[in-house]
């Protein structure tokens, strides 16, 4: 498995001295199977992830359930939730439903001084049309999201169970996707790209505690850029340009930031291999200064990730040091507790390549609750 080494800031805070609840889990897989195959990355509208639920359940009886709102609006507490539950609570949820690759980006369109926490969703972007290079459009699909109701018997701080979570690549399926896309012509395509897609993948939990992301695989939390040159309209193999400047896609203030350099002479080829992030230089085009537009105050947005130990917690641990360790939620006891959680593609992720259109990863999500009164 491939571990992304990544930067995070920490929290300068400190606790100890909590108990540790008897292990309680909630825990459910979910399956990612492929669609399309030889397309490039996420803003080519490709469908390329079909997504079921084959488990989704608490583990042991801690005093801890989880909940879905019915059509009277009322809380149906859950022991085991499986599919068809999934599917009955969440009309936009079937079996099988298809994933594409989307982005979090412009985050602070949806996550302000006006946000409601018992009743909003997070907002995901979708893909770049023409004419369009900064703010796409809101997704309204490609995406799994689920409106949760943790309910405690107690005061408790809730962690993903850093034992049993996980987003793994399905190697043997890939291994057997990737001979068959060998066999049609396509021989740079290896196993590795495929499980690659593992990467990719992202977890976000929203609540009034607030709206944290998950990213697998990750050593420390990272800071992707939301923004970059693209070959996108057309996928020709240069990056794109209007009126001959190069295009700057992305989250970003104001374009009168952005300093371009000379007509370019000459071509500048492609180095490595060749995608919508990664693409050749045109001639006659003023390409993207990015270094001299940075000095020019130019900045991009950029994605805030947490890995599993920063989210996570083991089952021999009785306390934590917030310092290290965030809480997904503070759960009160015997309160409701609002929790919408989001597995989606982060499209502005460079692992979003042609290479993982094909490939198929499992995801097993288990939380588990840290025992200990909470005060604020």
């Amino acid at each position: 498995m491939k571990l992304k080494d990544k930067s995070k800031k920490q929290d300068t805070s400190s606790m100890s001295n909590l108990a540790l609840l008897g292990i309680g889990l909630l825990s459910f897989l979910l399956t990612l199977g492929a669609g399309a195959t030889g397309t490039y990355a996420w803003f080519t509208l490709t469908k390329f992830a079909n997504v079921s639920f084959t488990e989704f359940k608490i583990n042991e009886n801690t005093g801890l359930q989880i909940g879905m709102k019915n059509s009277k609006g009322t809380i149906d507490y859950f022991q085991d939730i499986k599919d068809e539950d999934l599917a009955k609570y969440n009309v936009s949820y079937h079996p099988g439903s298809e994933m594409t690759d989307t982005s979090s980006m412009y985050g602070r369109l949806w996550l302000n001084e006006t946000t409601k926490y018992d009743t909003d969703f997070p907002q995901l972007r979708t893909t770049y049309g023409v004419g369009n290079h900064k703010e796409s459009g809101k997704a309204n699909s490609g995406y799994l999201q689920f409106e949760f109701y943790l309910l405690a018997e107690e005061d408790m701080y809730l962690f993903l169970s850093d034992d049993e979570t996980s987003v793994r690549a399905r190697h043997e399926d890939n291994l057997e996707i990737a001979k068959r896309i060998q066999e049609s012509g396509r021989t740079d395509v290896t196993v590795e790209d495929l499980d690659n897609v593992q990467n990719a993948s992202r977890v976000s939990f929203f609540s009034e505690d607030g709206f944290y992301i998950y990213e697998p695989n990750a050593l420390t939390g990272s800071a992707t850029t939301y923004g970059g040159l693209l070959d996108l309209v057309p996928i020709d193999g240069y990056y794109d340009n209007d009126s001959n400047k190069e295009i700057v896609y992305g989250e970003y203030d104001t374009d009168d930031k952005i300093i371009y350099g000379d007509p370019l002479e000459e071509d500048i080829p492609v180095v490595g291999r060749a995608s919508t992030f990664n693409a050749a230089h045109k001639k006659g085009v003023r390409p993207f200064d990015y270094a001299a537009s940075v000095a020019n105050g130019f900045k991009f947005a950029q994605e805030k990730t947490y890995t599993l130990d920063q989210l996570g917690i083991s089952k021999d641990e009785g306390q934590f040091d917030p310092r290290v360790k965030t809480p997904i939620a503070k759960l009160r006891g015997h309160v409701p507790h609002r929790l919408v959680t989001t597995i989606y593609i982060e499209g502005w992720d460079l692992d979003v390549t042609q290479y993982i259109t094909s490939a198929k990863f499992n995801v097993n999500l288990a939380f588990r609750g840290l025992a200990a009164p909470i005060k604020d």
